[in-house]
């Protein structure tokens, strides 16, 4: 993590299949950024993991934080189970 005179560095990595917004960036101090989580075709959202103070963590896909520190969050997304059909 680096600090700027005028704005910190967020950075986001997912681990699984999806994407995520935004980008790791530089930020302004004092910025309200909006970070969002889609999965692909054969995942599901699981959580968001932040570090850093005033990262979040928890399960909403989208979410938006004041950047005033530097923070790291990272979507996690896991494959969905395949139903299982018993036929008698």
């Amino acid at each position: 993590f680096a600090f700027s005179p005028t704005g910190y560095f967020i950075t986001t990595s997912r681990i699984g299949a999806g994407k995520i917004s935004p980008k790791s960036e530089w930020v302004h101090a004092g910025s309200s950024v909006a970070f969002e989580a889609w999965p692909s075709k054969g995942y599901q959202f699981s959580a968001w993991i932040g570090s850093g103070q005033s990262s979040y963590t928890g399960t909403t896909k989208t979410f938006i934080i004041s950047i005033n520190y530097p923070v790291s969050e990272r979507a996690v997304f896991r494959p969905v189970s395949p139903r299982k059909v018993i036929l008698s």
